[in-house]
């Protein structure tokens, strides 16, 4: 892989009420001895991010050779601009695609490799690991994560990523994402990074790699793009 191109890219509060019985016994109460109280655990609440707003629907259908496949595609309008998270976050909280992209980018910032490897799903972790010991040629991947890293640390360690648009086709969902600020034609709107539902959350996934949507703006085949409503 050229160093130059990147891999693309719950809060549960128990609020307990306590009963309070009031009454006028005959004899003074018995004192006890103090109880010492536990304290609960802190759960960071994170700050309340903007809701992403997504532009009108647009149904597409893409044909190539014998292929056909119909899309639905929508804009961020405006971008949306992924919030940063410091540690990684609990499975649980993943419940929407830009809570998934919002830990997925937080990893690359963080250039943590471990990190971002968890949010893949077990078929697309053991692409990734088939790809680094066919790329090297070494078992271990030789020195290929550091690279990346490296390549992380350089292009995403201080910089916010946004949501530029999105295509929904069955089981999944394809996003295109940048650097916040890069323009219209940046090259990291190229390659899209795919998502689907893992029982209760978003992982990323390797299962389209062959499919032609989420390789319009690579393909070299002849492709024909028409809008159906």
């Amino acid at each position: 892989m050229n160093k130059t191109r990147t891999i693309g890219l719950a809060v549960l509060v128990i609020v307990g009420i306590a009963g309070v019985i009031f009454w006028e016994p005959d004899t003074p109460p018995q004192s006890s001895p103090p109880v010492a109280e536990e304290k609960a655990p802190e759960i960071e609440v994170p700050t309340a991010q903007p809701t992403p707003k997504l532009g009108p629907p647009a149904v597409k259908e893409v044909s190539v050779d014998s292929e056909r496949h119909r899309f639905v595609e929508r804009r961020y309008v405006p971008p949306y601009t992924l919030p940063h998270y410091d540690a990684p976050v609990p499975p649980q909280r993943l419940q929407s695609v830009e809570d998934t992209l919002a830990v997925y980018t937080s990893a690359i910032r963080h250039a943590d490799w471990d990190w971002w490897f968890s949010m893949w799903d077990a078929k697309g972790q053991n692409k990734i690991k088939q790809m680094i010991a066919v790329t090297t040629g070494q078992p271990n991947g030789g020195n290929y994560k550091s690279d990346i890293l490296a390549v992380w640390q350089k292009f995403y360690a201080d910089r916010t990523q946004e949501l530029v648009s999105r295509i929904e086709l069955p089981g999944y969902t394809i996003v295109y994402l940048r650097r916040e600020g890069e323009p219209d034609d940046s090259r990291e709107l190229l390659a899209p990074v795919v998502l689907k539902k893992d029982g209760e959350r978003w992982v990323m996934t390797h299962d389209l790699q062959q499919h032609i949507v989420p390789n319009l703006r690579l393909t070299v085949r002849n492709v024909q793009v028409r809008t159906i409503q």
